[in-house]
């Protein structure tokens, strides 16, 4: 054999696979399984509760993922440049009014930024998570469960329909919706509702977030997959070492009884010293009665847990390196970190977020946000000349501010970017903030500070400049020196 990895003798490889499945074809009870045991670990496990925080906190931030329109119809429209930017306002403005209220929630029960958490979690924990359009005068979407996505009855996988997913030329073109489970509904009283994947107008009617999808996959399997066993593991540490400081924390008496009465008194009552008695962990106090005459020896209780921490450390190392998360921003959560010399940790962790956001806003975000345009547009609140969903969707999203411990060199950053040539929208968005609001905002001070009559110091002229004087040389700063650019000296 040439491969000693292949072989199928060796004990440590014996439980291993040995051949490859067909990554399209899903095992629909494999996949259920694990969302069970990741969904127990997201509601029970300190650690993957607070992981999956770090993780919802890189991708929405506090404020979440907002539309910012950049529309611009093609050059036949003849769509001046002030129209344009009215329409891309209107666009801005129609998207981030969803993101007050609960009405774009089927239910009314969840805010825009609650419903797209709520998709996330379940895309994280379950492997799949869906949202269905439902038309009620506007489009508001209804969470549904991964278990609904299935199949009809007596139709099992085939050419054109797979685990709940309506196929025609290899491609999706609508799902299978089963009703919520009623455990007083029959079989023969349920049926799933065909949903199309997208309507007449090319906007989107299913939101399909997924985990972790191996190439050739349809449906997702949990996040949390691949930590299943080893946080299992790790929890069954934890429990010994409570378990372990419980018992040490208990005051265990003795006495011997005055006579063999009071001893079978005892017996009768359970306060006996027996082989059989069982130590009582709720209460701090445990008093046992033994004969007369009983020489009795008590056991040192004490618990050597002294490389707990570091042995965690190392688990949680490892499982947040699957997710790409770096183990200090997870344990902030758990107030177990400082960020005051971790600018690796933030680097890493604003590189994850940036992936995040994006596999977020195209998954979730961005068909919800054509949805509500293509409302707009139909009910005559938002006019362009050209509707079409690449066109009326073009622009970008505005990210969550970059997580920063000193706000002086934030400033210096925008302003070195601006200085070595970069546009002053690059400069601002580098760290979360969107120039054209701060330039908004500067007009609306400015003519609010002239309407009251507040005087603003004008800053004094600069000296004029000696004509005689020989002119300093200029400098490159840093970043000219990296982009090729020159910076004003």
């Amino acid at each position: 054999m040439m491969f000693s990895g292949a072989s199928t003798a060796n004990p440590l490889l014996g439980t291993w696979a040995s051949w490859l499945q067909e990554h399209s074809w899903i095992i629909p009870q494999e996949a259920q399984t694990i969302a069970a045991r990741a969904e127990w670990l997201g509601c029970n496990d300190p650690f993957c509760v607070a992981l999956y925080a770090a993780r919802k906190q890189l991708t929405f931030g506090a404020t979440g993922l907002h539309f910012v329109s950049q529309y611009d119809d093609a050059p036949e429209e003849k769509t001046t440049s002030d129209e344009c930017k009215a329409i891309r306002r209107r666009a801005t403005a129609i998207c981030n009014a969803t993101w007050t209220g609960k009405e774009l929630d089927a239910e009314n029960a969840r805010s825009r930024k609650e419903l797209e958490e709520a998709i996330d979690w379940a895309a994280f924990h379950h492997g799949d998570g869906f949202a269905i359009r439902v038309y009620k005068g506007r489009s508001v979407w209804r969470l549904i469960h991964r278990d609904r996505i299935a199949n009809p009855p007596n139709l099992s996988n085939g050419q054109f329909i797979r685990d709940g997913f309506q196929l025609f030329d290899g491609a999706i073109v609508g799902v299978w919706v089963w009703p919520p489970a009623n455990p007083l509904a029959t079989s023969a009283t349920r049926a799933p509702t065909y949903v199309p994947w997208q309507s007449e107008d090319g906007t989107p009617n299913v939101i399909h977030k997924v985990g972790m999808r191996l190439p050739g996959m349809l449906r997702g399997v949990s996040e949390l997959a691949p930590m299943i066993v080893l946080q299992r593991q790790i929890g069954g540490v934890l429990e010994s070492h409570v378990a372990a400081k419980r018992l040490q924390a208990i005051m265990a008496m003795i006495q011997e009884a005055e006579d063999p009465e009071a001893y079978k008194k005892a017996c009768e009552d359970g306060s006996a010293l027996t082989p059989e008695a069982v130590m009582n962990i709720q209460g701090p106090l445990n008093v046992w009665i033994v004969p007369p005459g009983t020489k009795t020896t008590l056991t040192d209780t004490k618990f050597n847990g002294a490389d707990l921490k570091d042995f965690l450390i190392i688990c949680y190392k490892v499982e947040c390196a699957v997710l790409q998360i770096s183990v200090d921003v997870v344990l902030c959560q758990m107030g177990e970190a400082s960020f005051s010399s971790g600018k690796a940790s933030l680097d890493q962790a604003e590189r994850t977020g940036q992936t995040l956001q994006n596999n977020h806003i195209e998954a979730v975000s961005r068909p919800i946000d054509q949805a509500i345009l293509f409302d707009a547009i139909t009910d005559g609140k938002l006019t362009v000349p050209d509707a079409m969903p690449r066109v009326v969707m073009a622009g970008e999203y505005s990210r969550p501010p970059k997580f920063s411990m000193d706000r002086k060199k934030d400033a210096e950053t925008v302003q070195a970017y601006i200085d070595a040539g970069f546009s002053e929208t690059f400069a601002f968005a580098s760290i979360g903030q969107n120039w054209e609001d701060h330039q908004e905002q500067k007009k609306e001070e400015a003519a609010f500070r002239k309407a009251q009559g507040i005087d603003v110091a004008q800053p004094e002229p600069a000296p004029a400049a000696d004509q005689n004087a020989t002119p300093a040389p200029k400098k490159k700063s840093f970043i000219g020196k990296i982009f090729g650019k020159k910076a004003a000296a």
